[in-house]
């Protein structure tokens, strides 16, 4: 089975302004609720092909959220990870953040496609968190930042 989620997420800044946020400062927008481990210390992105998308713990601990496909600086990034049972999987997740400069503001779009152990409240969750981390994280970060 194969999820399909797409979402626009206008921000009011500057593409170049809302990518290095995105990029670079991954950690300070990320949203606290949306974090694996019990006592999160960082959320990092490590901006190259093969580079991690991953949560840190105060204790050590790791998660890996994903790995970076492709790197289009100041455009996209598009990242593959893996859900376990824990969080509704088996399955492969494959999610793109992409920038356009739309109407004098930023439009974020995000694609995420799931394949493997999927249904429709595995959809919902997707839906809430990543609403959740580009609408009421990342969004009022960057507009705070502009």
């Amino acid at each position: 089975n194969v999820i399909r989620l797409e979402m626009e997420v206008p921000i009011a800044a500057p593409v170049d302004l809302v990518w290095k946020i995105l990029i670079e400062q991954t950690d300070r927008w990320w949203h606290r609720d949306m974090h694996v481990l019990s006592e999160p210390l960082a959320m990092i992105l490590e901006p190259q092909a093969g580079g991690r998308l991953f949560e840190r713990g105060a204790d050590g601990s790791e998660v890996l959220w994903g790995v970076v496909n492709e790197l289009l600086p100041g455009r996209s990034v598009s990242i593959t990870g893996h859900l376990t049972p824990k969080f509704g999987g088996p399955a492969v997740t494959m999610f793109t953040w992409s920038l356009e400069t739309v109407g004098g503001h930023t439009l974020l779009r995000l694609t995420d496609c799931v394949m493997g152990r999927v249904d429709e409240s595995l959809a919902e969750s997707l839906e809430s968190g990543w609403s959740l981390l580009f609408n009421l994280g990342f969004k009022p970060f960057v507009e705070a930042a502009n």
